[in-house]
């Protein structure tokens, strides 16, 4: 019994680090998206401007952990202690009966353990992925206004430096 816990054990934290690596990738390709958006709206005001290259959200998986702290075999007792021979088992069907309340008692601690599991991971995701959106904003605006500062080095003081300062204002109250 002991075995197949600690298999059910290593086999929830692989499940729960696949989820998280899914749950990154389809992360970057939103993050992707919005940087395509950024790309998209700053071309619209101002087509001269090349925003730098995507950078790939790179964080490291949260450790998972350890899955089914509270259980023991003292909770598998009674089921355990049911067992009335081989004959009874086999031929009566009683495994059944036991591996459904053994089911039902895993199933029990997997549930509490999976919930306590998605609240951790969404509070971290959510944490990074403001973290990482508000670093690609203020990125972009420090990126246009390093353009419109070098276009105005070299402009000097005319009409294109004021359609120019326009520009910077429209792309930071977007962006922002």
């Amino acid at each position: 019994m002991l075995e197949l816990l600690d298999m059910l054990r290593y086999e929830l934290q692989e499940e729960i680090r696949a989820i998280c690596l899914r749950l990154e990738n389809y992360l970057n390709e939103m993050l992707f998206d919005l940087y395509q958006s950024f790309v998209e709206i700053i071309h619209e005001i101002e087509p001269q401007f090349v925003l730098g290259s995507f950078d790939r959200w790179d964080i490291t998986t949260p450790e998972v952990s350890r899955p089914l702290p509270g259980i023991s075999l003292l909770v598998f007792k009674d089921t355990l202690g049911s067992y009335r021979g081989t004959k009874a088992f086999f031929v009566h069907h009683e495994r059944d009966l036991m591996r459904d309340k053994i089911y039902d008692i895993i199933a029990k601690e997997i549930e509490s353990f999976g919930e306590n599991e998605m609240n951790l991971l969404f509070s971290f995701y959510k944490e990074i992925g403001h973290s990482y959106v508000g670093r690609m904003i203020r990125n972009t605006i420090q990126e246009f206004e390093n353009y419109v500062d070098q276009n105005l080095t070299v402009l000097g003081e005319n009409n294109q430096s004021a359609l120019l300062m326009q520009k910077k204002v429209k792309i930071s109250a977007l962006l922002s």
